[in-house]
């Protein structure tokens, strides 16, 4: 038998030492569980929609040998299952999808107003799911109650917030924040509405991806009708981009300056144009920068390719 001689002053110290492990214990399983429910919220959705997928067919059936009908559905399910495979396995945070070194849940939580539109839905490109650098994830942060996340390619009959995104473009007064020729400001949209006798409740569309995949995901999903408009920023709005303490351009670069405009910071500017005074005017321009500095931070120095 082994005895040790412990002072009252090493007693004291590891006395307080349990104590702040305890608090540092209760703070990070507080901000654990807030990552628990905005998992919940919409990556969740998404893995049972991949699983229900994956299930009706055999692991190594080809992809030429099953309805054409199917064929992307699978394909889109099994990128996104070898995708989130890894996201898993790397700890990678399921709100900020960043690492947990680089986490910023903690200083980006849900806002407190609310807005004009029942539901947000963001149309995505199945690549910038759990990407580092994708902006959008934030709107999720932000709006947890309001957003829902539609995964382009993965069909309505295993997708539920898909489902809710066709009903809205058929039974809502819905707005999708895209600048196609016929777009208009949302300004100009509601002096028609003030002298329309139309009562039905209003939903967002946002679209997000690359400039050339937001104009396909367009193409393909959007049929505009009388329900169903077009809503572009004002010019004002696509101003204030071009100053560094707005926050609005994206890590990545394009010559035309009007598609650097992140997903977070068309909404933003969007909700700005709605209504000057909303909260997220300033606090999604916070949590844009945030996210950009945590993504540099874990993906390092700009790399160029050797030419």
């Amino acid at each position: 038998m082994i005895f040790f001689s412990v002072s009252s002053r090493q007693v004291a110290k590891h006395c307080h030492s349990q104590k702040v492990d305890s608090r540092l214990r209760s703070s990070s399983s507080e901000i654990a569980r807030l990552v628990k429910d905005h998992d919940s919220s919409f990556l969740r959705p998404l893995e049972e929609a991949i699983q229900l997928v994956l299930s009706k067919y055999n692991p190594t059936s080809h992809i030429l040998d099953i309805e054409p009908s199917e064929r992307e559905s699978l394909a889109v399910a099994r990128n996104l299952n070898d995708r989130l495979q890894s996201f898993r396995h790397n700890n990678n945070c399921p709100r900020c999808w960043l690492q947990p070194a680089h986490c910023i849940c903690s200083q980006c939580p849900p806002l407190t107003q609310g807005t004009p539109f029942h539901r947000i839905f963001l149309l995505m490109h199945h690549k910038e799911v759990c990407l580092t650098v994708d902006t959008a994830k934030l709107i999720f942060s932000a709006f947890p109650s309001t957003s829902r996340m539609v995964v382009a390619g993965i069909g309505s009959e295993y997708q539920t917030s898909m489902q809710e995104f066709l009903h809205a473009t058929r039974a809502d007064d819905c707005l999708v924040l895209f600048p196609d020729d016929d777009a208009r400001t949302y300004q100009s949209i509601l002096v028609d509405d003030r002298h329309s006798t139309n009562e039905r409740r209003k939903s967002l569309i946002v679209i997000d991806g690359t400039w050339e995949q937001a104009r396909r995901l367009y193409k393909r999903y959007i049929v505009p009708h009388e329900g169903l408009r077009s809503v572009r920023l004002t010019e004002a709005a696509l101003q204030t981009v071009t100053t560094e303490e707005e926050g609005g351009r994206q890590l990545r670069r394009h010559p035309q300056l009007f598609r650097e405009i992140s997903t977070l910071a068309a909404l933003r500017l969007f909700l700005r144009d709605v209504d000057s005074k909303h909260e997220a005017c300033t606090k999604l321009t916070q949590y844009q920068k945030l996210a950009d500095a945590a993504a540099r931070k874990q993906l390092g120095e700009i790399r160029y390719r050797q030419t």
